[in-house]
């Protein structure tokens, strides 16, 4: 099993409780959405027309984000079109603790657009199946009956299957009885060890920047649309290559500890991460014995949450990769109110691009 391996060995299926869902529905609804997300809507328009056309559950997962005009995030979403032959209509899946906000900011735009939105939450249930056996043991069939929809995660290597099934329908996900539902906090866990970010607690919500939460290697960047809110600042960052932090798995150790051979979850770990701070410092080995520490060590980023041993933490890639030469001594930390401390073990994801084809790393 090579280092830090993404790559799950059981197949899970969790239901995600804090995930919302928006219906857009309208003439206007494809050209609304082309000028308000990062991406280019003319995929989901495909998309929505060969559904129409094959009565097929499957879909394209679409990913992308809405900005603020200052090209901050105000959330993160997947999409996906109904197959409505002359009607465009996409449900749009995003963190429940900002849809209200969410919904608010853009009914500014919408101006004299003629489409609908209107928060469908309760009529659908979100799920995540992942594991090696995922894509055979969903249970196609019976989904599609239900009206369901199914969607293959590609925002990283092994982040499995997304499935929307009306709430009301009493349908089996898998075909295989020896699946048995996780927590989301496992799903959660699975996530985080593939690197990606969802939600308003790991993207903070008009603060976080699209590409330092890597959303453009999510393929949810199209820089060669028209123009769309926030576009400015993305726009720039990425021609001018001056993108120097991002968001980056991190396995969790007491200090000095030896780096984990694996990335699978350690469940022996709760801790609360709400009494440590969000700062991670890089120090050397001799300052994390010590305990008369600098206060104001050098500042490497911020720590954005975690379950178990694992987590995301926004972190300057300069710095960073100062710690993967297990003989240079230099270490990332967090520290707790009562002064306790944890090591941060952070790796570049095998999914991010070669660094030599990376032009802003």
């Amino acid at each position: 099993m090579r280092k830090l391996s993404t790559n799950s060995v059981a197949t899970s299926i969790a239901k995600l409780q804090r995930r919302s869902i928006l219906a857009l529905e309208g003439r206007d609804t494809y050209t609304f959405l082309q000028g308000a997300i990062t991406n280019n809507v003319k995929m989901l328009e495909e998309d929505q027309q060969s559904a129409h056309a094959n009565h097929s559950c499957i879909r394209k997962l679409f990913y992308s984000a809405f900005l603020n005009p200052q090209g901050r995030t105000m959330s993160d979403a997947l999409m996906f079109p109904v197959p409505k032959p002359d009607l465009p209509s996409v449900l749009v899946e995003v963190d429940s603790d900002i849809v209200e906000d969410l919904v608010k900011f853009l009914k500014r735009f919408k101006l004299r657009s003629k489409f609908s939105m209107q928060d469908v939450s309760k009529d659908w249930s979100v799920y995540q199946i992942w594991g090696p056996d995922a894509e055979q043991a969903l249970n196609l069939q019976d989904i599609s009956k239900a009206g369901g929809i199914i969607a293959q995660d590609h925002r990283a290597p092994f982040m499995g299957w997304r499935v929307l099934i009306p709430s009301q329908a009493n349908v089996s996900i898998t075909t295989q009885a020896e699946i048995s539902e996780v927590s989301s906090d496992e799903y959660k866990a699975h996530r985080m060890l593939c690197g990606v970010a969802e939600g308003a607690s790991e993207l903070v919500h008009g603060a976080s920047l699209p590409l330092e939460a890597c959303i453009d290697y999510m393929h949810g960047v199209d820089f060669h649309k028209g123009c769309y809110i926030g576009q400015e600042l993305t726009a720039r960052t990425h021609f001018t290559g001056l993108i120097r932090k991002r968001i980056m798995p991190v396995v969790l150790t007491h200090p000095n500890s030896s780096a984990p051979d694996t990335r699978h979850v350690d469940p022996s770990w709760d801790l609360d991460f709400s009494k440590y701070s969000t700062d991670v410092r890089l120090v050397t080995e001799n300052q994390s014995q010590s305990s008369d520490k600098p206060r104001r060590a050098r500042s490497a980023g911020k720590f954005l949450g975690g379950v178990h041993n694992v987590g995301l933490a926004l972190l300057r890639l300069e710095q960073a990769e100062q710690t993967f030469d297990p003989n240079a001594g230099k270490m990332l930390i967090i520290e707790s109110e009562d002064g306790a401390s944890l090591q941060l073990h952070a790796s570049r994801p095998d999914w991010w691009p070669p660094k030599e084809l990376d032009r802003n790393s």
